[in-house]
Order: structure tokens, then C-alpha cells, then sequence
């Protein structure tokens, strides 16, 4: 009877640990499975493209809602505003970041702490935009493409932080080349003893502070600039021709606040207003027999655009039309119906690309 307890006993261990170690299994596998599912993404830094605004970064931290942890960076910021340099990748949905850096123009630490909020960060992991002419797209972007080998598309691959002067953070969301901005966010200036932070600096940079100071001082800086690139308007996009043959594939706007969007056909042609800043570049690709293939380009010109616009409210309804000579030899840009004078306008022959509805 002891010898049949005995092996009952030993039977009951031996299911325990079966279920234990089958417990562990799934448990391992679930948490691989939502490792898997987790986007991979670079942080990147940049500044104003401006002589003499780079940044340098002492400290970083970022942290995931899924709990990962890792760092900003390291060394000086890209001179690009909303483009940044990615040294390494993370994965995970961002949840809160803390820098610190010195602002060499300014002869000033700062330190910004950035929480971002979850639903608004995880709707934007879930987002794929388009990067190349796709047969089974019609919108801005579709969400949740599980896909890997869709290479029309691209997911979530850049959180870039933008430093301008006076502790003034900018943060987008990078698709590739597609870029959105998250939010605008304020440093505060770190007081008192830095020598800490100075020899960090120095070792990053093998100069001291008063040499750095002498270098790059710029007196008398402010966010103006900055800020205003940030003006938003509901803008409507509208493209016309003289050439009735005129037929629009992609379109690329550019902002002076960072940002930038592709569109593409069909949704090109019905393109409803939306929130936009204003444009430092739009490239255009047209057609309009099978021999006359061009890509346009339109440079606006900073003062006379931002000067223009003062007449509106930010948040008003914009009619932003470009229109094409017969010849697809002239570009001119309408605002309201009023004549907006440009930079200026270029036009390529465009026989390389090809697009579905091409003639």
C-alpha cells in the first residue's frame, strides 16, 4: 500500500511539473509573440538648419510602455529640421523620454522631460504609409498591415526630436519619408552646478566650455521662427491644367515645420482639406501624352509665403491651387484665387517613372 502511495506521489510531481513546465512554454511564447509584434523604430535628433544651432546630447533616457528601455543618442544633432541621424533601433511603443543637452549657440543646459500619451502613440504603430504606388491603396494610410513583404509600404521607423533655441522641443513621428508632428514641447534650463554635465561635454568634445562658447555664442536667440513654422491651416490642395490631357500621380508637400507627405492616385484626386502647415516644397509627377512625363518643383520662398498668409487665421479654410501652362512648361500657385509669388519652379522630364494609369 506505501509502495503504491509512494508511486501516486511521484505520478502527482510528475504532472505538476509537466503543467508547470507547459505553463512556462506558452507564457515564453506569448511574450516572444508580443516581442515579434513590437515595431522597431530609431530615435533620432535634429535641430534648425540654421548655422550654429546644433545640440549636444549629455543624457537620454527613453523609455516603452512595454517596459524597454533605451537612449536618445549621442554626440551633436543633425543640422536638418525634422530630419535626424539613428545610431541604433528600439522596440516598443514610446511612453516617456528624458534629455539632456547643451545648446551651443546659447551656452545653456536644458533638460526636457516628454510623456507621451498611449492611445495616441499605439494608433500611430498601427499606422502603414505609402511609399510607392500601390494597386490596393486610396487612402492617406491604412492601419494594421501585418504584411512584411508589402514593400509599398512602411510602418512606424523614426521618433525624431527637434531642439530650436530657448529649450524649444519638437518631437514627429517618422514613416520614412513621410514625417508627422507628435507635439511641441518646452525644456527648462538646468542652473546652478554643471560641472557634471560640462565634463561630459568635454569628453564628448575635447574642447571646454569657454572655447565651445567662443566658437558658437549666437546672442539675442528666440523661438519666433520656430513657432511660427508650427501655423496651421486647413489647407486644400487643387492642381489644374490647361492641358486637357493632364493626368496627376504623386505628389510630395513638404513643411516648413518638419513634416512631409506623400499622396498618391486616385486619392490625389479627391484630396479634401485637411490640417497642414505651410509648404517650403511641393513636387509634383504629370503627364500628358506618352512622350511628355514630368516631375515639377515648386520652392516657396520663407518671407513672401508666411507674409501672404498673415491675412488668414490659423484653422482657416485654404484653396491651395497649382496650375500647369499647356505647354507644362510654366507653374504658378493660386491662394484663395490670389496669385502667391513663388521662389521658384522647376521641371524635369520624368521618362524613368512608371505609374499604373500611365499613358
Amino acid at each position: 500500500q506505501n509502495n503504491k502511495q509512494s508511486i501516486m506521489d511521484k505520478f502527482r510531481v510528475i504532472i505538476c511539473i509537466m503543467f508547470f513546465l507547459q505553463m512556462v512554454s506558452c507564457q515564453n511564447k506569448k511574450g516572444n509573440s508580443m516581442k515579434n509584434n513590437m515595431r522597431e523604430w530609431a530615435p533620432a535628433v535634429s535641430s534648425p538648419t540654421e548655422d550654429k544651432l546644433s545640440i549636444m546630447l549629455i543624457d537620454s533616457e527613453i523609455t516603452t510602455f512595454e517596459g524597454n528601455t533605451g537612449s536618445v543618442g549621442f554626440g551633436t544633432s543633425n543640422p536638418v529640421w525634422g530630419w535626424g541621424q539613428h545610431p541604433y533601433q528600439m522596440r516598443g511603443t514610446p511612453h516617456k523620454t528624458e534629455i539632456i543637452y547643451y545648446a551651443l549657440a546659447e551656452d545653456k543646459f536644458y533638460k526636457v522631460d516628454i510623456e507621451f500619451d498611449e492611445t495616441k502613440m499605439r494608433e500611430y504603430m498601427s499606422r502603414w504609409y505609402q511609399r510607392f504606388e500601390s494597386p490596393d491603396y486610396e487612402g492617406h494610410y491604412i492601419t494594421n498591415l501585418n504584411d512584411d513583404s508589402q514593400t509599398n509600404y512602411i510602418e512606424f521607423t523614426q521618433l525624431i526630436f527637434g531642439f530650436a533655441p530657448k529649450g524649444m522641443v519638437v518631437v514627429w513621428a517618422g514613416f520614412g519619408p513621410t514625417r508627422i508632428e507628435i507635439g511641441r514641447y518646452q525644456a527648462v534650463e538646468i542652473k546652478g552646478d554643471t560641472s557634471e554635465y560640462e565634463k561630459e561635454m568635454r569628453r564628448l568634445w575635447a574642447s571646454p566650455r569657454s572655447d565651445l562658447k567662443t566658437r558658437w555664442y549666437v546672442p539675442n536667440l528666440t523661438s519666433e521662427r520656430w513657432d511660427k513654422y508650427r501655423r496651421r491651416y486647413n489647407i486644400r490642395l487643387n492642381y489644374l491644367s490647361e492641358n486637357q490631357n493632364f493626368r496627376l500621380f504623386r505628389t510630395h508637400y513638404e513643411c516648413y515645420n518638419g513634416e512631409s507627405e506623400y499622396l498618391y492616385r486616385p486619392h490625389v484626386l479627391n484630396e479634401a482639406g485637411k490640417s497642414r502647415a505651410l509648404p517650403n516644397r511641393i513636387d509634383i509627377d504629370w503627364e500628358t501624352s506618352k512622350n511628355e512625363k514630368y516631375r515639377g518643383r515648386i520652392l516657396f520662398d520663407e518671407d513672401k509665403i508666411f507674409r501672404h498668409f498673415e491675412r488668414y487665421k490659423e484653422g482657416e479654410n485654404i484653396e491651395f491651387t497649382i496650375r500647369f501652362n499647356k505647354e507644362n512648361s510654366r507653374i504658378e500657385v493660386f491662394i484663395n484665387n490670389e496669385p502667391l509669388e513663388i521662389q521658384n519652379f522647376r521641371i524635369y522630364n520624368n521618362d524613368e517613372e512608371k505609374y499604373k494609369e500611365s499613358y
